[in-house]
């Protein structure tokens, strides 16, 4: 029989084909040392076809069950199961986890602790067999691509023990959230499908005066990449690309996105042309001899009738059917297809954007320490990070990180 006192947590998972780890998260789920009553779990299944929803039927008929027909991304799910929730606070968690017996216990006094304005408490993560570090700090550079920052690093030193510390973000695989707030900021944005939702997430809302931090006693373990490691590199590496422009577009102020957002684009077209390995000599237009300097008619005739051959060949031939193909990397294209991607979802985009920064309640200057690695270079293959850091101080990204130009602070 269903308690009739409302639980204090609602635990989230999305679930694709995971009834392996959900055999080993459950146990740790009910074994959490808060009362039975303040704990519901909700279950969101994105159309397994490995009997999940039926063996949690059958060994936790008390769990709660979303299903969906198709697989509906991370972040739609988990507001899915955010909107069937009937605690006031919201713990969203991978299935491919297992938790510590005061996990829950953990991230509810750590709430409590740090105050109302704290709308997201993040959790400490380390590998299944806990001896390394997953998630105890979070960065992100200028373009919107977010980090686990001390990733690897032992769990028993002092970096991998973590302390209590503001954070651009939680990992959306284990972190507490207000109801409430999650609701009012709009949840994880569901055109990210996944990856960065919860960076977008975290900066959000910040921007809109909240606060996110880390509480290192609640623990979790993690197996790495338990479901997201079906998928091919480069449909992940689109969703990377494109995400990070849309957390951008999103949660900049108009002085910082006016600056950032060129840069992003000319690194995006940058990546592109490094991961394609591909000679762009090939397509230069040079002669093989340069005119001589003009002087007097005839050598102005002469200049004259080379750029008109030039034209000739530009406009006729050699026959296109003809022309050499090249095969480009899927890894190299992601980008083009992520700008494509943000191009056809800009009208909608922007109209995010004017929502997020009409309820502002922080200017970008507060937040930029918080990224921790705002030049940081996504890419060390060829010339990449030099011609970075050239982007970087011509479009007058340094200074902005720096401080040195002022911030809108819209209201």
């Amino acid at each position: 029989m269903a308690s009739s006192v409302a639980p204090r947590v609602s635990l989230i998972v999305v679930n694709l084909d995971g009834r392996e780890h959900l055999e080993a998260f459950m146990p740790t789920v009910m074994a959490q040392t808060v009362d039975a009553a303040d704990l519901e779990v909700v279950v969101v299944d994105n159309g397994s076809t490995d009997g999940s929803a039926a063996w949690l039927r059958t060994h936790h008929p008390a769990v709660r069950i979303v299903a969906n027909d198709r697989n509906e991304g991370f972040a739609r799910a988990n507001n899915q199961g955010v909107a069937v929730a009937n605690a006031p606070f919201v713990l969203l968690v991978n299935n491919d986890m297992w938790l510590k017996p005061d996990f829950v216990a953990q991230l509810l006094a750590a709430r409590e602790r740090l105050g109302p304005d704290v709308a997201c408490v993040a959790a400490r993560i380390l590998d299944w067999d806990g001896t390394h570090a997953d998630f105890v700090a979070a960065g992100m550079n200028f373009e919107g691509k977010g980090f686990q920052l001390d990733h690897g690093v032992a769990a028993d030193s002092p970096t991998g023990q973590g302390a209590e510390q503001p954070l651009l973000f939680a990992c959306g695989g284990a972190m507490l959230v207000d109801r409430a707030v999650y609701l009012a900021a709009g949840g994880l944005d569901e055109a990210f499908f996944a990856y960065y939702e919860d960076v977008d997430f975290g900066w959000r809302l910040w921007v809109l005066g909240y606060r996110v931090m880390l509480a290192p006693e609640a623990v979790c373990h993690h197996r790495h990449n338990g479901t997201s490691v079906r998928f091919e590199r480069h449909r992940k590496d689109v969703l990377l690309e494109r995400n990070a422009m849309y957390a951008m577009i999103k949660n900049y102020d108009e002085r910082a996105l006016a600056t950032c957002w060129p840069a992003a684009l000319l690194l995006a077209v940058k990546r592109l042309a490094v991961r394609s390995t591909l000679d762009r000599r090939a397509w230069a237009f040079e002669l093989a001899t340069p005119p001589a300097p003009v002087h007097g008619l005839k050598q102005r005739v002469k200049r004259g009738l080379l750029r008109l051959g030039e034209r000739l060949v530009q406009r006729f031939g050699p026959d296109r059917e003809g022309a050499p193909r090249v095969a480009i990397a899927p890894e190299a294209y992601a980008s083009a297809v992520a700008i494509e991607d943000l191009i056809d979802h800009l009208p909608a985009l922007l109209a995010e954007r004017r929502r997020i920064q009409a309820a502002r309640r922080r200017p970008d200057a507060e937040i930029f320490p918080l990224f921790k690695l705002p030049f940081h270079a996504v890419e060390g293959r060829g010339r990449y990070p030099e011609t970075q850091a050239l982007v970087l101080e011509a479009l007058g990204i340094h200074a902005l990180m720096d401080g040195t130009i002022p911030c809108a602070t819209s209201s």
